[in-house]
């Protein structure tokens, strides 16, 4: 679990707050890469050279190439292993590092350009079997940080990321805005004519509601039923920004419903 550290840090980032490390759960995956492996070897060794498959002769092409491809997704689940086990995460005032192969990166909360979120439940069957979270941060020089479920108690590394990040960028969002710029958030925008989705524009006056549900972004037009946006919150960067600004703006109920 995440735990809370009180040392010093060298990488100029403030108070170090919280650490997150891989889940525990990637062990099953080294075990499932390992299964896989031997498995797949063992049967290309047997479809090669023993007797016993001669008189399956017209059917060895097959169960050679079925060989191969398990002991490649063996490799695979091994690579991914490799590469993933030793993640770790540290949180500090100013910004994170990140930890991966031996190498560490360090971002600060100001150089973040903007913050995606997808977080997905799962369910099978009408019962609810889990859910999964990705959370992508792109730098203004353009490197990507991608955090997803094999870090432990991602949701809370996530919302932290989220939080600091819209805290910096709602202030410059609100001066464009007052500046008179359109204002674009993926695949939606502001300005002062309104709220814009592809060709379409709704105009302030015209909002009824605006609110985060099950993964989207509803916006309803006044006197009508029907939804005038209904756009999946992971394309919108920066979408509790843009939330945040439409309430200022028009001062409609912007809850999350989950």
């Amino acid at each position: 679990m995440a735990t809370a550290t009180a040392t010093g840090t060298p990488y100029e980032l403030g108070t170090p707050t919280t650490q997150f490390a891989s889940a525990a759960k990637r062990g099953r995956l080294f075990i499932l890469g390992i299964v896989l492996l031997i498995g797949g070897e063992t049967t290309l060794f047997w479809a090669a050279f023993s007797p016993y498959f001669d008189k399956f002769a017209t059917d060895r092409p097959a169960i050679l190439a079925g060989g191969a491809v398990v002991a490649i997704c063996g490799l695979l689940c091994l690579e991914y292993y490799l590469r993933y086990r030793q993640v770790h995460v540290k949180l500090f005032a100013d910004g994170f590092s990140r930890e991966r192969d031996g190498k560490t990166e360090t971002v600060r909360w100001d150089d973040i350009a903007a913050v995606w979120q997808s977080v997905t439940k799962r369910y099978t069957n009408g019962i609810y079997t889990g859910t999964t979270h990705v959370y992508t941060l792109k730098t203004g020089d353009g490197r990507t940080f991608i955090f997803n479920d094999q870090l432990k108690k991602v949701e809370k590394l996530g919302q932290t990321a989220i939080n600091e990040v819209s805290n910096r960028k709602f202030p410059g969002a609100v001066a464009l805005y007052n500046n008179g710029a359109t204002v674009q958030f993926g695949p939606v925008a502001i300005s002062k004519v309104g709220l814009t989705k592809g060709d379409q524009t709704l105009s302030w006056p015209e909002i009824e509601a605006v609110n985060l549900n099950k993964g989207y972004l509803n916006v309803k037009k006044r006197g009508k039923w029907l939804k005038f946006a209904n756009v999946p919150v992971s394309s919108i960067p920066n979408v509790f920004v843009l939330v945040a600004m439409i309430d200022r703006i028009v001062g409609v109920n912007n809850s999350q419903k989950k």
